[in-house]
This record gives structure tokens, sequence and C-alpha cells, in this order.
């Protein structure tokens, strides 16, 4: 087939569908052309092969690669809008036009419950009947009702009883008008900044470190609430979904790195300290099994909380934290080998002794005397594992310091 120098590297539209049958993709020429009008795959140009001969389509350079990671998401979601998002949330660059209307569309759609919500708070502040009726069934339903697993696992941490405190509260940020936890103590057990704390795990981000280590949360919550209200509960979130490509590329970006460090420190955490260690099981729940509509709305959250330099700061400050947290997390699954291959060491490393030492200094340098010992006692053994993991390099020169 004819190429010229314009169209070099181009893929035509025969040859994709060639190629779709090579991999056993379903893929007929309507139903590419589908792919492209839905702006899954990028449209097409028309060339002209010469008189008498027609035309024939050429879809740029990477459409054969793009047509497999299309037909890999297919296998999760099946309507064109739902492949559009996670395709882009996934793997970023411009925004397709099924992506900027949903951004648009759940933007409108928080506007306008924030507007009934602060319609009815401000009725029920008032004594309003029908406002107070309206939101005691909401404080009846986060209480007894089936919740989302986000809310149940804070509703889990303050028991049903006084979960309408925390409702109340979350209430009074999305709507900008969270004031503070007002006269109340927060060391008192049942003030409404006691139970918010306990119903998000800040009580334990406040308690728990490791060992020579401070709590990684030694802040006021309350003042956090406020900054949240006036940037979430004061402004706008539907000209953020207008913003350009790649500055929501770029926030998309910064989210998904966020949520990878909390996930995986959750998950390492729970494994090792169990699920409330820390306050990260709480957090990480808000993120984990997030619908598409769910991502939408936190990637325009992100956006406005940017606006607030002590909350990016902060942010930015824990997603810096993600290479330490990958290697920590890929260093356990190490031990785990170490543990298997060279079974001498299954019972010095278990899990809660490696727990024991994170928490306390005395247990630390005990299990680090006992590595040694093992290290030089089973020495052959450990260097063949060694050779095969150099991010054992920390583990190996305690041994050899022995």
């Amino acid at each position: 087939m004819r190429r010229d120098g314009a169209f070099e590297g181009w893929e035509a539209g025969q040859d994709l569908l060639d190629f779709a049958r090579a991999h056993d993709l379903p893929l007929s020429a309507p139903q590419l052309s589908r792919l492209h009008r839905a702006d899954l795959i990028a449209k097409p140009r028309v060339r002209h092969l010469g008189r008498g001969r027609g035309t024939e389509s050429l879809y740029p350079p990477g459409t054969k690669d793009r047509l497999l990671r299309v037909q890999e998401v297919r296998r999760l979601d099946h309507r064109f809008d739902d492949i559009a998002w996670r395709l882009w949330w996934e793997d970023g660059g411009p925004l397709p036009v099924r992506v900027r209307k949903r951004l648009i569309a759940v933007s409108e759609q928080w506007e306008r419950e924030r507007r009934e919500l602060a319609d009815v708070l401000a009725r029920e502040d008032s004594a309003d009947p029908d406002a107070i009726a309206a939101m005691d069934e909401t404080y009846r339903s986060a209480e007894q009702d089936r919740a989302p697993s986000n809310l149940g696992r804070m509703r889990r941490n303050v028991g049903p009883s006084r979960f309408a405190t925390v409702v109340r509260v979350f209430a009074e940020v999305a709507t900008g008008r969270f004031c503070g936890y007002l006269d109340e103590n927060v060391e008192d057990d049942h003030s409404r900044g006691a139970v918010t704390e306990r119903a998000l795990g800040v009580d334990r981000a406040r308690a728990d470190h490791f060992a020579d280590g401070e709590p990684w949360f030694e802040g006021s919550s309350e003042i956090d609430l406020m900054r949240l209200s006036d940037a979430l509960g004061k402004r706008a979130l539907t000209p953020l979904a207008t913003a350009a490509d790649t500055d929501l590329d770029r926030v998309r970006s910064e989210l998904r790195s966020l949520w990878r460090v909390i996930e995986t420190a959750a998950s390492l955490f729970e494994r090792l300290f169990g699920p409330a260690a820390f306050g990260f099981g709480t957090v990480a729940s808000v993120f984990r099994s997030q619908p598409a509509q769910g991502q939408a709305l936190l990637l325009l959250m992100w956006l406005a909380l940017r606006g607030d330099a002590d909350l990016r700061d902060g942010m930015e400050a824990l997603i810096a934290e993600l290479p330490a947290v990958i290697a920590s997390s890929e260093m356990f699954e190490v031990i785990n080998d170490l543990r298997e291959q060279v079974p001498a060491f299954a019972a010095v490393m278990n899990e809660e002794r490696l727990a024991a030492a994170l928490l306390d200094g005395a247990q630390r340098d005990a299990l680090i005397a006992e590595i040694s010992q093992l290290g030089q006692a089973h020495a052959s053994e450990f260097e063949r594992f060694a050779t095969r993991h150099p991010e054992l390099d920390e583990l190996t020169a305690i041994i050899e310091a022995a």
C-alpha cells in the first residue's frame, strides 16, 4: 500500500481490523468507526489514493496499542462514558469530550445538592418544623441504614448512636457553615470534636507513632475542617470543571499519587498493626472502591483544595512520601520471600516481631541483633538470596557489621 511522508507511521483502518483479529478482539469496521466517534481512539484522516483508486482511512501512530487498552477496559466497563473516564483516569492526557461532560455534570450536581442542604440547615437553625423533620430523617438514616463503605468505617469507629454528630459536622463543612467545634472541649469523649476525630481516625493518628518518632498528626482537626469548609463549602466547583486539560491532568496525577500513598500505607499498617492503626485505615476507606462519579468529585475537590497554601503543602508533603512507602511495601514482600527461602529467618522476622521493632526501640535493637546472628549462621543461604534481591542492602549491612 502506497505511503507518503505526511502519513509516515500512520495505520490504515484495514490494518487495525487485521490487528484486532490477530489478537482475538471482536472488532468490525462499523465498530471501529463507533470507537473513534466516541472519542475512545483518535479520529482518522482520509487520504485519496489517486484517480479511480478511492480513499483510505489512516489512524495516527499508536492506535493499535490504544485499541488494546480500550479492549482491556471494556472487560470492566461497557458504557462509552465509563470507558472514556477509566482510560483518562488511569492513563491521563488531553480530556476526551465525555470526560469533560462528566466533570461538569458532577460539579453541577454537587452545587445543586449543596444549595439544597444549606437551605435545610439554615431553616433547621431557625426552628422550621419541616427542616427539622428532614434533618432528623437524615440523622436517623445515617445511624441505622446501610452505609457506603467509607461512611460505614467511620460509623463503626464511633458507634451508630453518635454518628449523627459526625454527619452534622460534615454537612456544615460541605456548605461552608463550619465555624469550629464551638464551645466544646475535644478532650470530652462526648463532644463534637472528640466524636468527629474518632470517626476520622484522628484519635489514633494523634497517639500512634514509630520508635523514637512523633505521632503523624499533631495539628488541629478543627482548623483543618474550617479550611476545608472555606475551600469546598464556599467555592463553586463548576468553573473548575472547565479548567485547562493540562491543569486537570496534573491534578489527576497528584490525586492518584496521594491515593497510592494512603492505600499502600494503610494496607501495610493493617497487616502489621491492625485496621485502625495510625488512622490510615479510615482515610483509605474514603478512596477505596470509589466509583467514577466519586473519582470525578474528588478530583474537583482536590483542585479546589490546592488553593489553600497550607492544605496544598500538606498534601504535597504526603505525596512526596510515595517512593518511601512503595519501597517499604516492596521490602515487606521481599522479607516474606526471605522467610520462605531461608526458613531460619521465619521465626525471627515474623509480623509480630517486625511490628514490635517498629514501635519500640529496645525491640528493634533486639531484632537487629538476632538478624545479624542468623545472617552469620546461614551466610551462604542469605548471600544467595541477597544476590537476587539487591534491595536488601540495608539488611545485608546489618549482618556484615556483626
